[in-house]
């Protein structure tokens, strides 16, 4: 955000705004910090934004459309749950973003295909625990269903999905991303840690064994899966032995790649 600083000074009316898990309910901190922001939004509190666009603009935007933009790429994003119940320890997330809240699968479809007929070819469906998809809808959906909904929009050629839970990681899922023909067979499975002490304190809910269990199924139904993960070096606590545990895992596993991020207290 220093880095705008030059930019807001030669072009004071250029509007800029922070949004996302950096900003809490309070932003005085903020505001010090960074007086050239014209705007500070917690997560999908998009109202300020759009009440500055209207003003500049002088007409009234159209607040029931989704947020999708005019001129997309030819893959694009489409948020399909906010949110997270998980309440790991390393993670903000829960607190910023509040509990799991399920978009409906109208709204979605209805999204993908504004998307598609402005020329997006691929979508990747987000979710801070996308597995955790539809659980507080009616009927609960989930993110199968959801998944064969969206490779039926015309135009769409590619489905992925990210991020995924080994908790929430069905068979039903795994299934559907083996028979349905636009979804990649491609999963990121975040691990975090290969020892079950560090595990436990991450309070991640699984052993490195139901993990690796996890792992031979997907592989099982889908054998040409491109596998990923994420992991966490230097968790508070974590001892040499540990992490040589988590090395020993990423061995056996043979990722496609690793993400990789030491842990930071921010």
């Amino acid at each position: 955000l220093s880095a705008l600083l030059p930019l807001k000074r030669q072009h004071p009316d250029r509007l800029i705004a922070l949004m996302g898990c950096m900003v809490g309910p309070r932003t005085d901190a903020l505001r010090r910090r960074f007086p050239h922001v014209d705007s500070f939004m917690r997560p999908q509190e998009f109202g300020d934004l759009l009440r500055m666009v209207e003003a500049r603009q002088g007409t009234c935007l159209d607040n029931s459309l989704p947020l999708v933009p005019n001129r997309p790429s030819v893959t694009a994003f489409l948020p399909i749950i906010h949110g997270c119940d998980k309440f790991c320890t390393f993670c903000i997330i829960p607190y910023r973003r509040g509990r799991e809240r399920s978009r409906s699968i109208t709204d979605l479809v209805q999204e993908a295909k504004i998307l598609a007929m402005r020329g997006v070819k691929e979508l990747t469906l987000l979710g801070q625990n996308v597995d955790s998809y539809g659980h507080d809808l009616p009927g609960q959906p989930d993110l199968a269903d959801l998944l064969g909904e969206v490779s039926q929009v015309t135009g769409i050629k590619r489905v992925r999905f990210l991020t995924s839970h080994p908790n929430d990681m069905s068979d039903k899922i795994i299934g559907a991303v083996a028979q349905e023909e636009k979804v990649c067979e491609y999963i990121n499975l975040p691990v975090q840690a290969g020892d079950d002490q560090v595990l436990t304190r991450m309070r991640r809910g699984y052993t490195r064994e139901r993990y690796l269990e996890k792992v031979v199924r997907i592989r099982q139904v889908i054998p040409s899966v491109g596998l990923t993960t994420d992991i966490i070096v230097g968790f508070p606590g974590e001892t040499e032995a540990q992490f040589q545990r988590t090395m020993d895992l990423a061995r056996e596993v043979r990722f496609d790649k690793i993400h990789i991020a030491a842990y930071s207290p921010r």
